[in-house]
């Protein structure tokens, strides 16, 4: 009897395991492998000077654009047709500053940020309201639409260039790169700024604990559609995600990858910088594989694209232009805590110099790609393609 309940036992658990295993197998099979990008759809938009994406997503089926070239904003409808044209540099009321460091479509407004205020306005460009704030970081960067608004709620923003762009340059490059450890969070109806601790402190390999520097920092944040947030660095390898609570970010977790083409970057020693603008510095860039974007995107899987930079083959003496169009856009995409697919081949129709901010990503399995029509030299065409997993 003991002999038949210990088999039975046996068979039991046998069965259990099989059907995890199944499961298991099952479940990495749907998510791993290699994904590719399949056009479904492409929309006109009349924007004939070089539109880019303001917003990493779609806003209720609005597309908020701008064109550094005539400083103009544009509000499409999901058939790209143009909603409202929208410039106010100057001064006086309703009139933002030529630095404007973030932008975004927020409860059916159309708000913007420049070095001390935040502008708000309909969406027929009427002017409603500006609301001053106190930056409690002093801004390296000048501005032009480097952001679209990472809204945490309907008053609240993260504003990403609260970390100085300055800190590569400076001879205290490690105790500096060590305190900065906070991300300045902006009430967009009362104009209170406050920052919201974090605890990253980089780990002795870390790339930014060397004596190299590097020509970019700047951190890459989102937010998931669990309202986590997930901030990258351009160099670094990993991705680091945070739940707000109490106006303070708490580590939820940390997730290293190691991304497919992705070169170890080339620093320079401090004696070899030069004053003024530094050469070493630009070519670097364009040199250095590097994290572009980083997109959160279902639940709380996120997109990462990222370049391969220039061959290594490429010398100091040389320059870039005619190497830059072998520096591929590639993706790749974590889900469930780890990288499941990298290398991930960015479409391009064509277009021959493609960046981060002709990317947006427009919900569930849907991108969209600005992208330079070929034939008619008087619009664009914003690219519509399905994120799918290969057989």
């Amino acid at each position: 009897m003991k002999h038949t309940v210990n088999r039975s036992y046996l068979a039991i658990l046998s069965i259990i395991c099989l059907i995890v295993c199944i499961n298991s197998c099952s479940q990495s099979s749907e998510d791993s492998g290699d994904y590719e990008f399949v056009l479904i759809d492409s929309i006109r938009i009349n924007i004939p000077v070089e539109p880019h994406f303001v917003e990493v997503k779609k806003s209720n089926d609005k597309i908020l654009l701008y064109s550094r070239i005539n400083s103009t904003f544009y509000i499409c409808n999901s058939l790209g047709e143009i909603i409202l044209e929208h410039v106010r540099i100057g001064e006086g009321p309703g009139y933002y500053n030529k630095s404007v460091y973030q932008a975004g479509l927020q409860n059916e407004q159309l708000v913007i940020q420049d070095l001390k205020k935040i502008y708000k306005y309909n969406l027929k460009g009427d002017f409603l309201e500006d609301i001053t704030y106190q930056p409690a970081f002093v801004y390296s960067s000048s501005g032009n639409i480097k952001n679209g608004l990472n809204s945490l709620n309907d008053s609240l923003i993260i504003n990403p260039l609260a970390y100085s762009g300055a800190v590569t340059f400076n001879s205290n490059k490690l105790a500096v790169i060590d305190t900065i450890s906070t991300l300045e969070l902006i009430n967009t109806i009362t104009g209170q700024t406050y920052d919201a601790p974090m605890n990253i402190r980089f780990e002795p390999n870390s790339i930014y604990k060397q004596d190299l520097v590097y020509p970019k920092f700047l951190p890459l944040v989102d937010i998931t559609e669990e309202e986590t947030i997930i901030i990258a660095y351009p160099y670094e390898q990993r991705l680091y995600e945070y739940g707000l609570t109490d106006n303070r970010l708490e580590l939820i977790n940390t997730i290293d990858f190691n991304l497919d083409q992705f070169k170890l970057p080339r620093g320079v020693k401090e004696d070899e910088l030069t004053k003024g603008v530094n050469p070493i510095l630009s070519k670097n860039a364009g040199l250095n594989s590097s994290i572009l974007k980083i997109f959160g995107t279902k639940g709380k899987e996120a997109f990462i694209l990222y370049s391969t930079g220039v061959p290594d083959r490429y010398e100091a003496e040389q320059a870039l232009g005619k190497y830059y169009k072998e520096s591929k856009l590639l993706g790749g995409l974590i889900k469930d805590g780890k990288l499941i697919s990298s290398g991930i081949e960015i479409p391009n129709n064509g277009f021959e110099y493609m960046n981060e901010f002709q990317i947006s990503y427009w919900g569930g399995n849907q991108w969209a790609f600005i992208q330079d029509n070929q034939e008619e030299q008087d619009y664009y065409r914003i690219y519509i393609y399905n994120l799918v997993l290969t057989d």
